[in-house]
């Protein structure tokens, strides 16, 4: 594992506010070569893996506590194309749209 860049940084802060926002409460982080496993508290304490980031189950989680697709659709719309723009293929582009649009919430 190599050392954490700039933009690990900056993801690590958006997964805090994400997970804010969808009521986790964040234990640590671990730099995986897909990005952070966070591990994260749900309401009964149970700690857990959480990779919104880079896994398509935990994305869908947040998008629904947060109500991404009810209440702040045009917010990820506008967040999912600038990680198009960025290159970032759908898939990745749509998760971390639903992180960026649940971190908005927490700010």
């Amino acid at each position: 594992m190599g050392a954490t860049t700039d933009q690990d940084t900056a993801n690590r802060a958006l997964l805090e506010r994400a997970a804010q926002a969808s009521g986790k409460r964040i234990h640590g982080h671990k730099f995986c070569g897909d990005g952070f496993f966070t591990y994260a508290s749900l309401h009964d304490d149970t700690i857990v893996s959480w990779r919104p980031l880079a896994d398509d189950g935990d994305a869908l989680r947040v998008a629904v506590k947060c109500r991404v697709f009810q209440d702040h659709i045009e917010r990820f719309r506008q967040f999912y194309e600038e990680e198009i723009t960025a290159g970032k293929r759908e898939e990745e582009a749509t998760r971390f749209a639903i992180v960026r649009t649940a971190a908005f919430q927490a700010r």
